[in-house]
């Protein structure tokens, strides 16, 4: 929990490998309670700055969304 606060501080301050990590822990329920959307809204962040892997994972996490 204490490393979830730490990389939301950095993803808000535009650290792109920490959204990216912040949206695998929600992904994942690591550190924090599982929620894809907020899983998305990280990720999202990380492929706006350019991070390679999380257009695949926004295409993954709203396949799940959709199918909820």
């Amino acid at each position: 929990a204490q490393a979830a606060n730490w990389f939301r501080l950095a993803a808000n301050a535009g650290d792109v490998g920490a959204q990216y990590i912040l949206g695998s822990m929600y992904e994942k329920g690591d550190g924090v309670a599982a929620d894809l959307r907020l899983a998305r809204y990280w990720y999202a962040a990380a492929a706006r700055q350019g991070d390679e892997a999380a257009p695949a994972k926004l295409k993954e996490i709203d396949a799940r969304l959709a199918a909820q």
